[in-house]
């Protein structure tokens, strides 16, 4: 804990894309990044994973542990 009380995000944002990279690598061979938005204590990666037409994926990664918690 911080001297305020808070736990401190152990993920920043380019952690955060490390490790969605890492998960949608094992499927998908194109992968840019659109954006990374922090909501609460889960972090929004937005890639586009589409060769020629756009295809979104998002994942969310847990800020404090680097879990993925959910793609969509």
């Amino acid at each position: 804990m911080t001297a305020g009380g808070q736990n401190q995000l152990n993920i920043d944002s380019q952690h955060a894309r490390s490790i969605a990279r890492r998960f949608l690598e094992q499927s998908y061979s194109l992968i840019m990044f659109k954006n990374t938005i922090l909501e609460e204590n889960t972090w929004i990666v937005v890639t586009d994973v589409g060769h020629r037409d756009e295809h979104i994926i998002c994942i969310k990664v847990d800020a404090y542990t680097g879990r993925i918690l959910e793609c969509l």
